[in-house]
């Protein structure tokens, strides 16, 4: 079991760790962009009888962040692309983010829900932060 998981990702640790909770074993992906410690959990889990690789990914966006020149987070955009690259890798059969429309779910209507993995969410937010930047670069 590792200790200091939250410390680990403040300090920019790049290597995934893993917790261990009984017969449970998360994987901790550290994600910096949306927040400098931001993370992902990765776990295994069986449904009837099959195995299912199930990701929780934090946010993927930067709503109003200062992405060009930002003093307070100077190296925003770099910690975004690395972590763009890290979410598109996760073993991820069933995504569950912060946010449920963020990666397709529909909770008041199942029937309207558009499954997403984690390349597919990772890709969609590297598009949105791509645009976002070009808007703040030509101001």
């Amino acid at each position: 079991m590792t200790q200091g998981v939250s410390s680990a990702a403040s300090d920019g640790y790049k290597r995934p760790e893993q917790v261990s909770l009984g017969n449970l074993t998360l994987t901790a992906h550290f994600i910096p962009g949306h927040t400098p410690g931001s993370m992902a959990w990765t776990w295994q889990s069986m449904r009837d009888g099959e195995k299912v690789d199930i990701a929780y990914v934090d946010s993927l966006t930067a709503p109003g962040y200062q992405l060009v020149d930002n003093p307070r987070y100077p190296h925003i955009v770099e910690a975004f692309t690395g972590t763009f690259k890290t979410v598109k890798q996760l073993p991820c059969d069933l995504l569950l983010t912060p946010h449920p429309g963020a990666s397709g779910w529909d909770y008041t209507d199942v029937t309207q829900s558009t499954r997403m993995d984690c390349a597919d969410y990772a890709k969609k937010a590297e598009k949105t932060l791509r645009e976002q930047r070009k808007t703040q670069q030509a101001d």
